[in-house]
């Protein structure tokens, strides 16, 4: 039998207005059924709220190598087997102009992988904000690698954290970070489906909307519904 599982992804700015930010993720979850949610600048008690709001059925899955990275999932759609932190590659140093609005020390950030079943397995990620996009992609690339390549269905999703300073260059870029993704696991690039758009919050207020960054579809897991 097929199956359909929807997965968002939202960066909560350290829980910044996220009791405005609830009741969203609460309309999504009765349009679209939500199966997971990847969460990036996850703060205490702010994974377990998002759960508690979506129904008794929600747990939290985190890891205290990387707090800031949850997800949040319905244990009637899927039982967790297995969680494990990836560390992505560190930058040696911020960029004076760039401590403007990120911390002036190196960060090192991470990757969450979940393994549930029925077999699926879910990549919450966030790249630095400080460093090029260059350097966002080879955390990227060195994060698709250490991903065992598997016929098991992939969803890796999260902040890119990529930066243009033209619009028009915005596409390109984000395609040319998720290329190892795409070439090493065979992912898609759901955001290019316009029918995934269905009832998803738009950006308020500086909110970034809720969106899925890849998936790979195998039977029996015929896709992903963008949230």
């Amino acid at each position: 039998q097929m199956m359909r599982l929807t997965v968002g992804t939202h960066n909560i700015m350290d829980g910044l207005g996220l009791q405005s930010l609830v009741p969203s993720y609460v309309r999504l979850h009765r349009l679209q059924r939500i199966g997971a949610l990847c969460i990036q600048e996850n703060v205490p008690h702010a994974a377990p709220s998002i759960a508690e709001a979506l129904g008794p059925g929600f747990a939290v899955a985190t890891h205290p190598t990387a707090p800031r990275l949850a997800i949040v999932y319905d244990r009637s759609q899927l039982s967790l087997r297995g969680l494990r932190v990836l560390q992505l590659p560190r930058l040696k140093r911020v960029p004076l102009w760039q401590r403007l609005y990120t911390s002036s020390t190196p960060e090192q950030k991470h990757a969450l992988v979940a393994s549930f079943k029925p077999h699926v397995t879910l990549v919450n990620f966030h790249l630095d904000a400080a460093g090029d996009n260059e350097f966002r992609g080879a955390q990227l690339c060195a994060l698709s690698s250490a991903i065992p390549q598997s016929q098991v269905p992939l969803v890796a999703c999260g902040d890119t954290n990529t930066f243009t300073w033209r619009l028009q260059q915005a596409e390109p870029a984000l395609a040319r970070l998720l290329h190892p993704l795409e070439q090493q696991h065979g992912a898609l690039d759901v955001r290019r489906n316009a029918a995934c758009r269905a009832g998803m919050p738009r950006r308020r207020r500086g909110w970034a909307e809720l969106e899925l960054v890849a998936f790979l579809p195998i039977p029996p897991f015929t896709g992903v519904t963008e949230a």
